[in-house]
């Protein structure tokens, strides 16, 4: 009777793991919200079951921000420090580890944009371009906490490093009026 009860056991054990397991995205392909393939970006942590993904040339940071930092990524429409909200290895985005900010509107924030107002806020892309963000105001604008990096996306002789924050000019955008 003991066997039967503790292969009962292991079975239900089994079952459960491989529902958490099929939930687990395998290939590290990653998606915007609303479940869209994001395939230009790749995992921040290849190992983990889930976890953010930013762009070739964006380094990962804790708080769930792609920042460009990479040389081949510079241009001038995308300074140092363009920041992304990243994309996620997890399709439902139902965990705090893909982010929770620029959620509301899948389809216009697939792009993953945001504008930084300063002091750690910010405002989604989809709401500078309607008009629903006004940085002085506090309209439309969400904090996100100071991270740290995590890795650089697509260069592996810096991936998984530690790296350095240098200071530079303060965050400016065209849409601070608004």
């Amino acid at each position: 009777m003991a066997f039967l009860h503790h292969w009962k056991l292991l079975s239900l054990q089994v079952f459960i793991l491989s529902i958490l397991f099929n939930q687990v995205n395998a290939d590290g392909e990653c998606y915007f919200p609303g479940g869209a393939w994001a395939r230009d970006y790749l995992p921040c942590d290849p190992y983990a079951p889930t976890t953010a993904c930013c762009p070739t040339g964006y380094t990962c940071f804790s708080n769930q921000l792609c920042v460009a930092t990479h040389p081949d990524v510079i241009n001038s429409t995308s300074p140092v420090g363009t920041s992304l909200r990243p994309g996620c290895t997890n399709p439902a985005w139902d965990e705090l580890i893909c982010g929770d900010f620029c959620l509301n509107n899948p389809r216009d924030d697939n792009l993953g944009d945001i504008a930084a107002c300063g002091s750690n806020t910010f405002c989604c892309g989809a709401d500078v371009r309607n008009g629903n963000c006004n940085c002085r105001e506090g309209k439309g604008v969400f904090s996100v906490p100071s991270g740290d990096p995590v890795t650089i996306i697509g260069y592996a002789e810096l991936e998984h490093t530690t790296t350095a924050l240098v200071p530079g000019p303060s965050p400016t955008s065209k849409h601070n009026s608004q």
